[in-house]
């Protein structure tokens, strides 16, 4: 044998073995005895090495016959594929004047390597020559992979040649049936996959990878459970995936029963475990999941990963962190083992390539998946892991697009927008994730203008996801830019995003924020599949928009199951409406309710503010009960239906049953507390519930600005205003809160400079109509009239207030003018009639109050109730007037009409930290005696110090045995102030809540009782607070 020959022998021997580095040597040693055979191995095992230098060495040195021997052309075409630099590969394929299918095949199987199936695509259509089973099989998996229409159409010419050969191999035919399905003909790849004779693992894992790429899992299942040969690891893996994204009963019995059944020898294999643990997270089976990773003898990244987002989908982000910092020194241990056994066998340079590579043994997908874990948690461990994982970040994963997306969108998540910007600059090949990833951290992080900026900047083709952010994004902002912005978008969605629903839906969503509710109804029609999120959209659009008649509309059109988001979007409209039709269909809606919808605490909650709403106090308290988890929400909710019902004395049971199950309130539950003893109005009681109050919430504007108001409805005006003067920047609440405060105090003057000094840009309908109230009960009529013709858009409450300031000072032709300018372009309002009935009864003209009153009947027939407050005030009129006979005669003949009953008077008042309610005539509180005794000592003494008892507060005919005395000193508040006086020691201040208005002789005897008692009282009635002091005068100056 020559040498040459051996050589020859040797160098095949070598590479045939894979050890590639000693052919190369046994190369490079002996150059005289190189032929092109020993050649052509050379560059083979520079190949699998990756050694492009030595490869283009051997190159340079070739003669012109080695460089066109067939086969060295063949291995060099391989070589630069693999090295990657597909221009040289090409140059000398375009060399080579006979092209062989053999040709063909190294530069096919090159370009898939590279990620290039287009220019297979390229290559195949300049094929000269007929291709063989080879060239076939990877046509068919080229045009599978770019699946757009010219590969089809190359497809389709290829499946046709194959239909003409009735030689085709199974392989071929493998191929041909994966392409058709990946170009969604799934009856002809069917047809195809039944035409294979000879079908085994690889034709049965060929069509199952095609269904699973399409998405068609239960068909992928049907296929596994089809097959009746030995399934082979990947077909396992495969089938456990399947499972996992199915998720079904089905495929929950198939997975399980899988992996119980798998034989010992699979259960070795760390891929196939990997799919199942993978599986059983996805079901949530978080024990077993844990049970299978335990049993994996080598764990790779890979099982990490997989355990890592098993932990992460199903919300265990803590658990995730654990085993991230676990797996470092794990897998970390296990190199090291390794590498010691090089340096013990003298294999130093495999020694140091390993140490080295312990610092990238983390993978992509686990850098993923970490930052995704510590974006979710956003704790201070989260956040330090994080930024150290950013920080190490080996090389290999900087260049990383998806990597990268998840170390911004974690960033983000800490509100770093800094640092994650500056990610966003280091990526390369910006992508729509990327894009997309940074808009949501903006958006996240309440940027939205940076948000719209960068969706501009952007020259890529946008995806789905993009165009919904954006709809967002517009509708966050709502500004002209916006808006601009987004109708723009609109009009130019391209046709295949306009059959998304999901767009759609965030572009109706947008188009109710900006109030453009016409155009938002026609894209609503143009949905052609309308699902319960769509519904969702458009019922909240309408709610956004005060359209609650419309959203009533659409609910009743509905025929989708509804969701929790429909059901609470639902009660809150039939709250807000109120009306028949609303509380039948809020009824029905809450009886009908599914138990998976009774198990929603936030649905619930919303049923039970609506009956709070429809004044059904004992359902919502029903409601209350059956609720499981009820938060502070739900605590709160019961809270506000007690205050808007006149309850608030029921939320005291309620805070301290909070106290009890240790549910903290927060700055939204305190502000409903304060609004619940606002109600109440008592000092002491007030005062008990601010020495609750944490300092830190203390200091929070809101709860500063509900405090304002608290302390001013409970007559503690120095309190508010000392609140009011500790807030830095007071808000358009604050100065609205003050100025009530003021007014409702008899405090005028310093309501209207308090509004002087608010910024025009602060004011608004509230504060202007607290103003307006403000001047009216403090006789400044003058300053009511410069306010209210200041005002540019007079509401229905401003109106009022400033008729309700002209009829006080008994201007009755001013007020009957604004009415009748109010009713030009408006519906009448009753408030406003009211005032003005109440101004003719103070200047005792009987025949104004019937005029008035009779005005009323005709234009709120309906309005039974209030209308019976009205005919009090007429009887009163009469009755100041010594016309008792007509004042009985009027109110009973209304009452009979009507058919509704007094309203009774109520008063409270507290003592000894108890609040005590009485009602007129009032003889069953355990210490009545002790009371009436008491009421008649009153009664003597205001007698002797010149009260004269005023026979006109009284409307009806007196009863046997009752006199003009006995039926006054048997008011309420008369009551409750001698409660106060039966009590040892005697309170140095009295304090009285009243449900109705004070009347004229209950405020000269209280005014003469603090004179003649020596105590100061303060009443707050329906309409003001009185402060009745110890010199006998009474803050309203009488003017009330």
């Amino acid at each position: 044998m020559s040498s040459s020959t051996k050589l020859n022998a040797t160098l095949k021997t070598l590479v045939d073995s894979k050890q590639y580095e000693e052919a190369s040597k046994h190369f490079d040693q002996q150059p005289n005895l190189h032929t092109d055979f020993s050649i052509d191995m050379a560059i083979k095992a520079c190949t699998m090495l990756h050694d492009y230098k030595r490869g283009i060495n051997i190159l340079q040195k070739l003669s012109s016959n080695s460089l066109s021997n067939h086969y060295i052309q063949i291995s060099l075409i391989r070589f630069y594929m693999e090295c990657r630099d597909v221009d040289n590969a090409y140059r000398v394929f375009a060399s080579i004047s006979n092209k062989s299918n053999y040709g063909y095949t190294a530069m096919f199987k090159g370009l898939r390597s590279n990620g290039m199936p287009e220019k297979i695509i390229d290559l195949l259509e300049e094929m000269k020559i007929e291709p063989d089973n080879f060239t076939l099989t990877l046509s068919f998996h080229a045009c599978a992979q770019v699946a757009n229409e010219r590969a089809m159409r190359i497809g389709q010419k290829l499946i046709h040649k194959l239909l003409t050969n009735s030689q085709n191999e199974d392989i071929v035919l493998n191929a041909a049936t994966y392409m058709l399905i990946k170009f969604g003909d799934i009856v002809n790849a069917e047809r195809f996959y039944k035409s294979v004779k000879n079908k085994n693992i690889i034709t049965y894992c060929t069509i199952m990878k095609g269904y699973i790429e399409k998405k068609m899992f239960e068909q992928a299942l049907d296929l596994f459970e089809h097959v009746n040969l030995v399934k082979s690891d990947a077909m396992y893996t495969m089938a456990f995936n399947v499972c996992a994204k199915l998720g079904n009963d089905r495929a929950i019995k198939i997975g399980n029963k899988l992996l119980d059944e798998l034989s010992d020898n699979r259960k070795s294999s760390t891929a196939n475990l990997t799919s199942a643990l993978h599986m059983l997270m996805k079901f949530g089976n978080i024990q077993n999941a844990e049970r299978v990773f335990e049993l994996i003898q080598k764990k790779d990244v890979i099982a990490y990963g997989a355990m890592i987002k098993g932990y992460v989908d199903n919300e265990m982000f803590e658990k995730a962190l654990d085993l991230f910092e676990h797996m470092n020194c794990e897998l970390n241990n296990d190199m090291y083992t390794k590498a010691f056994r090089y340096v013990d066998n003298e294999m130093f340079e495999k020694a140091l390539d390993l140490f080295e590579e312990m610092s990238l043994v983390k993978n992509d997908v686990i850098y993923t998946t970490a930052f995704s874990a510590c974006a979710k948690l956003g704790n201070d461990r989260a956040i330090k892991i994080g930024n150290k994982l950013l920080d190490e970040l080996p090389d290999n994963c900087k260049s990383s697009t998806t990597t990268l997306n998840s170390a911004l969108h974690m960033l983000m998540k800490f509100g770093n927008i800094q640092n994650a910007e500056r990610v966003f600059k280091l990526i390369p090949k910006k992508s729509v994730i990327t894009y997309g990833a940074m808009m949501k951290g903006y958006v996240d992080n309440e940027m939205f203008e940076k948000a719209l900026d960068l969706f501009e900047e952007m020259s890529l083709v946008k995806n789905d996801a993009l165009y919904t952010t954006a709809f967002n994004v517009c509708a966050k902002l709502g500004n002209d830019r916006a808006m601009k912005i987004g109708n723009k978008l609109l009009d130019e969605l391209p046709d295949n995003s306009k059959s998304d629903t999901t767009i759609l839906t965030s572009a109706i969503h947008m188009l109710m924020k900006f109030g453009n509710t016409h155009n938002a109804e026609r894209v609503f029609e143009l949905i052609q599949k309308k699902d319960v999120i769509t519904y969702g959209a458009m019922l909240k659009g309408y709610v956004d928009n005060e359209m609650f008649e419309k959203a009533l509309d659409l609910f009743e059109q509905m025929n989708l199951e509804t969701n929790d988001a429909i059901c609470t979007i639902m009660f809150n409209v039939c709250a807000k409406l109120g009306n028949d039709r609303a509380i039948k269909i809020g009824n029905k809606l809450l009886d009908e309710l599914s138990e998976n919808h009774k198990s929603s605490t936030a649905n619930l909650t919303s049923a039970m503010h609506m009956l709070m709403k429809f004044g059904d106090i004992q359902n919502a308290e029903r409601v209350f009960k059956i609720i499981e988890k009820k938060d502070l929400i739900t605590y709160g909710a019961l809270m506000n239906g007690y205050n808007m019902n006149d309850q608030s004395d029921k939320c005291f049971k309620v805070f301290e049953e909070m106290k009890h199950h240790n549910i903290v309130p927060d700055e939204s539950t305190w502000t409903i507390l304060i609004g619940t003893y606002s109600q109440i109005a008592m000092i002491r009681q007030c005062e008990y519930l601010v020495n609750q109050i944490p300092p830190h919430i203390l200091n929070k504007q809101q709860i500063q600005n509900a405090l304002i108001d608290m302390w001013g409805k409970c007559g503690a005006v120095e309190r508010a205003k000392q609140i009011f003067n500790t807030v830095s920047e007071p808000d358009t609440v604050t100065y609205g809160s003050m100025i009530n405060a003021l007014g409702l105090n008899g405090m005028g003057c310093e309501a209207l400079n308090i509004y002087k000094q608010m910024p025009h840009n602060l004011r608004t309908e509230i504060a202007e109509i607290s103003v307006l109230n403000a001047c009216s009960h403090s006789g400044l009529l003058r300053e009511a009239q410069a306010i209210f013709n200041e005002i540019s858009v007079k509401t229905e409450k401003i109106t009022g207030a400033m008729i309700d300031c002209y009829s006080r000072m008994f201007l009755f032709d001013e007020a009957e003018k604004l009415i009748d300018d109010y009713e030009k372009t408006k519906s009448p309002s009753f408030t406003m009639y009211m005032s003005l009935l109440s101004g003719a009864r103070n200047n005792r003209d009987t025949i104004l109050s019937e005029k008035i009153f009779n005005r009323m009947l005709s234009l709120f027939p309906d309005e039974k109730d209030n209308l019976m407050s009205g005919v009090i005030l007429v009887s009163n009129t009469y009755s100041s007037l010594g016309e008792d006979e007509q004042a009985h005669d009027f109110r009973s003949h209304h009452q009979k009409k009507l058919g509704t009953r007094v309203k009774v008077g109520l008063s409270w008042t507290e003592v000894n930290g108890e609040v005590t309610g009485f009602s007129a005539y009032d003889r069953f509180h355990p210490s009545s005696l002790k009371i009436q005794t008491e009421l008649s000592r009153i009664a003597k003494e205001l007698i002797e110090n010149g009260h004269q008892f005023n026979s006109s507060c009284i409307t009806r005919r007196l009863n046997e045995g009752e006199t003009v005395e006995s039926v006054l000193m048997g008011h309420s508040e008369k009551i409750a102030i001698a409660f106060n006086f039966i009590q040892e020691p005697i309170p140095e201040f009295i304090q009285i809540r009243k449900n109705l208005r004070v009347c004229f002789d209950c405020h000269a005897a209280t005014k003469l009782i603090a004179k003649i008692r020596q105590r100061d009282i303060i009443i707050r009635d329906a309409n003001r607070i009185h402060h009745f002091q110890r010199s006998g005068q009474c803050s309203c100056q009488d003017h009330f």
